[in-house]
């Protein structure tokens, strides 16, 4: 049976109106906070920041022959000081 592109697109209007489509509404994609999305940047930086700083300061001390109990913890107790200042720092700022 053959088909004319007339009678296919007549067919292909009646299906689609017959489907119950969900209506489009507002933005494509919805309101863009450009703020949250460097806050939510700056985060993830200072994240990859601290990772980066506490695997260095542990090839240091293993390469110094620090056995892995201390390694561990003199990396905690900076990376807990550098916490802190930055909490302070932060207390700090007036908004």
């Amino acid at each position: 049976m053959k088909i004319s592109k007339t009678q296919l697109r007549q067919i292909i209007k009646e299906e689609l109106s017959e489907t119950d489509l969900p209506k489009w509404e507002g933005e494509p994609f919805g309101e863009y906070d450009l703020e949250a999305e460097n806050e939510k940047g700056r985060q993830e930086e200072t994240y990859v920041a601290l990772v980066n700083y506490a695997a260095d300061k542990m090839r240091r001390l293993f390469e110094l022959g620090h056995d892995v109990a201390t390694v561990e913890g003199e990396v905690k107790s900076d990376v807990l000081k550098m916490v802190n200042d930055a909490l302070e720092e932060a207390a700090d700022i007036e908004l």
